[in-house]
């Protein structure tokens, strides 16, 4: 004969009443589905904000006017454009007081066509003046980027030493990047004389024409000096260029604040939706902890009967919503794992900002928290039941059971 534990009273009455069971651990899962899924969502969406301060490296971007959004949905969502800039604007804005350093990139969208490998953003950069992307990727390539040679984000499907073909033209891999949670992770990087190439390929392909330009540039990064207001400064090369050579710029600080702005609204909506499921699921497991424990009070008056003491009884419902409470959160977690972690370049496109998962040590407290939030609702929510039934002597029970 096995000792009767309270484990194993739990276990009984847990498989004697399934549905019952299952019923509030999907309700316990629900709960702890939403925090930790709303925990991972926030942290992502914070730290592609942080790595988007410290990789964009330029204070203003200027682009032909209307091309800003374009330009803003390559850099953020990796959304494939081309667009042009007069070649002379570059040599115009490096003059401008202020600016103290000035370099072109050229945006060139591959098509999902069979010249291509598939629908990409090519972006080139010359490395003589470029101080945004070389920095960064020098570390993944041994000398200069050479003509023919491509950098790829991490997100894209092609191995160093692989090629690929984007309007009938092959590109060796060197390098490939590092996760950033930007537009970059779905980007082709080259340098700009590449990309000229590129540029006029794409024009062929596409039966457009295209000037015989060697000047030929998308955009002029601008470092602004120290001293000097960014804002100011684009609005000197606004008032300075803009009618001459159709400009429009793109402060890091305002996409900065707009991306900001957008992760605290999707948040709020995340701890809104956080606050009324976790008040739901409270108030089910009071209703559904209630009815139990009074449809068992036959039960738990036989208990008090053999021996058992008020706070036996009381920490026999406490324990059984306590295995509720893990089982459901579990459940929870994992559900949502299996929905964020596999669908995150999804969710980073629908969301429409810089999405990049957190780091090991986040995730595990985005368990704890959750598994934290199980153990109070459920174990407290049985415990103000418990108590009411426990309060009452057994005399009393036995006579409203008869």
């Amino acid at each position: 004969m096995k000792p009767v534990t309270s484990m194993t009273i739990v276990k009984s009455s847990l498989f004697r009443r399934p549905l019952r069971s299952i019923g509030l651990s999907a309700v316990v899962a629900l709960l702890c589905a939403a925090i930790f899924g709303g925990l991972i969502l926030s942290s992502s969406m914070n730290r592609g904000l942080d790595t988007l301060e410290k990789r964009l490296g330029a204070d203003v971007m200027v682009v032909r006017y209307g091309y800003e959004s374009k330009a803003q949905g390559a850099i953020l969502r990796g959304e494939p454009t081309t667009f042009y800039l007069d070649p002379g604007a570059l040599d115009a804005i490096s003059q401008v007081e202020g600016v103290a350093a000035a370099s072109p990139q050229i945006y060139v969208a591959t098509l999902s066509a069979g010249c291509c490998s598939y629908p990409l953003q090519l972006i080139g950069i010359d490395p003589d003046t470029d101080f945004t992307v070389t920095p960064w990727i020098t570390g993944q390539i041994k000398g200069a980027l050479a003509d023919g040679e491509i950098v790829v984000g991490s997100k894209i499907s092609a191995d160093v030493g692989s090629e690929l073909q984007f309007f009938k033209r092959v590109y060796k891999v060197v390098g490939r990047l590092e996760n950033t949670g930007m537009g970059f992770d779905t980007s082709i990087f080259m340098n700009i004389t590449t990309a000229k190439q590129a540029a006029h390929d794409a024009a062929r392909v596409s039966s457009q024409e295209l000037q015989d330009n060697d000047d030929l540039i998308s955009a002029v990064l601008v470092d602004v000096a120290d001293g000097y207001d960014v804002k100011e400064v684009a609005n000197n090369i606004l008032r300075a260029h803009a009618a001459e050579y159709h400009l429009d710029t793109v402060v890091s600080d305002n996409m900065f604040n707009e991306v900001s702005s957008s992760i605290r609204n999707f948040t709020s909506y995340i701890r809104f939706f956080e606050i009324m499921i976790a008040v739901l699921t409270v108030l089910i497991l009071l209703i559904v902890f209630s009815v139990t424990i009074n449809s068992r009070r036959a039960e738990f008056s036989m208990y008090r009967v053999i021996g058992a003491t008020k706070g036996r009884i009381f920490s026999l419902i406490l324990l059984e919503s306590f295995v509720i409470s893990i089982i459901g959160a579990v459940i929870g977690i994992v559900v949502m794992s299996e929905i964020i972690f596999p669908f995150s370049n999804a969710i980073s496109q629908s969301i429409g900002v810089p999405f990049l998962m957190p780091s090991v040590a986040t995730i595990l407290s985005a368990v704890a928290v959750s598994i934290l939030a199980a153990v109070i609702c459920g174990p407290g929510a049985s415990a103000l039941c418990a108590a009411k039934f426990t309060s009452k002597e057994v005399y009393s029970t036995m006579r409203e059971v008869m």
